[in-house]
């Protein structure tokens, strides 16, 4: 039977995934609340639900209209209020969830959520091969610190979700496949993509750079 949970809700216009650090500054009241909410709970029990914004923004009246449907749970590490009122908050990516229902009845949302195996899907093993060997060309043109080598597979196939600068669609893409080998070879054509427009752009005159117009995608 599948697990299921109660958990508060914090939209975001990037996802989170697991094994990620995700350090946060709440100053929207609702947030503030939300924290004083965790700060009464035992440390083991402090966690909440991020998910990505489909439709929408952040912060301000209205915020977020639309979500997407997979999430993951955020489970708080460090929880620290400062003298404005606003609150540091430092939490990692652990279990992903499939949104069932939300529950407005609070200043921030609440929602019922499905925990999601992880499963390794068919030769994981094999799938990492081509990414890590990707994924090192792009940490070298971009500038990361990361060793390929040292990652699992399945950790490999979400840093290199965290890491790639793509747009908010693909990475839940990337985060909503059922397995890690599929997430792996869906990284592979993204990576090869994004490695093409870099060296597009590596070899475009710098005056010719300057007068392109910009795509925000």
């Amino acid at each position: 039977m599948a697990s299921t949970a109660f958990v508060p809700l914090f939209p975001l216009g990037n996802q989170l995934v697991p094994g990620l650090v995700m350090p946060l500054v709440l100053f929207e009241p609702r947030y503030r609340e939300l924290a004083k909410d965790l700060q009464t709970m035992p440390t083991e029990e402090r966690r909440f639900g991020v998910i990505g914004i489909k439709a929408g923004r952040e912060v301000g009246i209205g915020g977020a209209s639309a979500l997407f449907e997979i999430g993951t749970i955020a489970e708080v590490s460090e929880l620290n209020e400062n003298p404005d009122g606003t609150f540091n908050l430092q939490a990692v990516g652990s279990r992903r969830f499939q949104l069932l229902g939300l529950d407005d009845s609070r200043d921030y949302l609440q929602a019922e959520v499905e925990f999601l195996d992880e499963p390794d899907g068919d030769d994981p093993e094999d799938a990492a091969i081509p990414v890590r060997r990707a994924f090192g060309a792009y940490r070298d043109a971009v500038g990361l610190r990361v060793d390929p080598s040292l990652l699992s597979p399945r950790l490999l196939s979400y840093i290199v979700t965290a890491a790639m600068v793509i747009t908010p669609e693909e990475k839940q893409e990337l985060l909503a496949a059922p397995d890690t080998s599929a997430r792996l070879h869906l990284a592979r054509r993204r990576l090869r993509q994004e490695l093409r427009i870099i060296s597009a752009l590596a070899s475009l005159p710098a005056v010719d750079l300057v007068h392109s117009e910009m795509s925000a995608n």
